[in-house]
């Protein structure tokens, strides 16, 4: 979290920053601000059609910069973030589709096994 955070900090102007499948810690240390209102993605945000719903918010309002971390959510049945709609998928797809990975640290960050973050940035 904290050489993520550092990361960035150290990016250029007043940003906006969404972190998945949640971290709104990441948001507090690197001072910036989310501009969609849920602080986590998954489980109740996301189930019942409400993740197409967070896709939408992301459209109209599509921060500057994305972060993916590794965090494990087997206790809500998730076994890995984004592997169907409902738990992520979508908004993975919308992430793919209009963001690029600028910074990636250790693993990747979607395998609940191991330990990792990405950073991507808007096309």
């Amino acid at each position: 979290m904290n050489i993520v955070s550092e990361e960035l900090r150290e990016m250029p102007g007043n940003r906006t920053l969404v972190v998945l499948p949640e971290g709104e810690m990441i948001n507090y240390l690197a001072r910036l601000q989310s501009p969609v209102a849920p602080f986590f993605f998954f489980s109740a945000t996301t189930r019942n059609d409400r993740e197409q719903a967070i896709v939408s918010e992301l459209q109209k309002h599509p921060p500057d910069w994305i972060v993916i971390i590794s965090r494990s959510l087997r206790e809500y049945g998730i076994e890995r973030y984004g592997e169907r709609p409902g738990e992520g998928k979508q908004i993975l797809d919308w992430v793919s589709s209009n963001y690029n990975v600028t910074y990636s640290i250790g693993e990747d960050p979607l395998d609940p096994s191991v330990r990792g973050a990405l950073i991507a940035s808007r096309q």
